[in-house]
């Protein structure tokens, strides 16, 4: 997760990332926040996703993933998945594997676990007045709500109930040294 990091610096270093602990990915599937696609509020000419493309990640994006029926939806589809048993234990696991980065490096932090365990958690404020006011709403913190939304997605264009994406294979002309803070040394 960056924090306080323009994402032309960040994208790089997640990628670098994600080549070290998945080297021998066969495929890449890739979402996000729809937003994403739209262009900055800062008069940018360019989005979000289009700096993403110009390195070689390919997105697809569930375009009302921000709306509460469908953000309810991820959520208790996740929570479904929670609940599952096989013989061998827990359905669904979670890797501590997360790191936060910044400007000055890379922390180490289980946040999307902990977000799991008691981080992510409901607002507090009234939804009356507003479209879905039976619907609760996950609290924005700015901290655990990143990574939840992330699942969110993740859920909403991969999970059950979705048709089948296409596969997106991972684009060898973009390949990432195995060292994510090697952007740091030079």
């Amino acid at each position: 997760m960056g924090a306080s990091m323009f994402i032309e610096d960040f994208c790089p270093v997640a990628l670098q990332y994600r080549a070290q602990w998945f080297p021998n990915r066969l495929e890449v599937r890739s979402t996000g926040d729809p937003a994403g696609e739209s262009f900055s509020p800062h008069h940018v000419a360019t989005s979000a996703a289009d700096v993403l493309r110009k390195h070689g990640v390919e997105l697809q994006f569930f375009s009302t993933a921000n709306r509460v029926d469908r953000r309810d939806m991820a959520i208790q589809t996740v929570a479904g998945y929670m609940r599952r048993l096989t013989p061998q234990g827990p359905a669904f696991k979670v890797t501590p594997q997360f790191v936060v980065v910044t400007n000055r490096g890379s922390t180490p932090t289980p946040v999307l676990v902990d977000g799991f365990e008691a981080g992510y958690v409901w607002d507090a404020k009234s939804t009356k007045g507003t479209t879905n006011p039976n619907t609760r709403r996950p609290l924005k913190d700015g901290y655990y709500d990143h990574g939840q939304n992330c699942v969110e997605y993740v859920a909403l264009m991969f999970g059950p109930g979705t048709k089948l994406k296409p596969v997106i294979k991972a684009n060898p002309m973009h390949a990432y040294p195995l060292d994510p803070l090697s952007w740091m040394n030079g």
